[in-house]
């Protein structure tokens, strides 16, 4: 998603900072295997959680990951972050 987002220019020492970011705690959310393949590269507007119990933290997640890293958040994905977020 970062890559269609803005981050297909990226330089290489980017793109890998952005993929092994440890520094921000909702960067990387450890989730099974089989939720991370249902997810892929999906933004908020396919993809939600299961558990509706954390609507809130993966959406402010997704927004604050979005403004960290300067990428483009298109209408439909913040539509989706304001419902997850109106959960909180």
């Amino acid at each position: 998603n970062a890559h269609l987002s803005g981050g297909t220019g990226w330089p290489p020492e980017r793109k890998r900072a952005y993929a092994n970011d440890l520094s921000f705690r909702w960067h990387l959310i450890p989730v099974l295997a089989t939720e991370n393949r249902k997810k892929g590269s999906k933004g908020p507007e396919s993809y939600g959680p299961p558990r509706r119990e954390f609507w809130c933290q993966y959406g402010m997640a997704w927004a604050s990951v979005k403004i960290r890293w300067g990428l483009t958040i298109r209408k439909d994905e913040q539509k989706a972050v304001k419902l997850l977020t109106d959960s909180c």
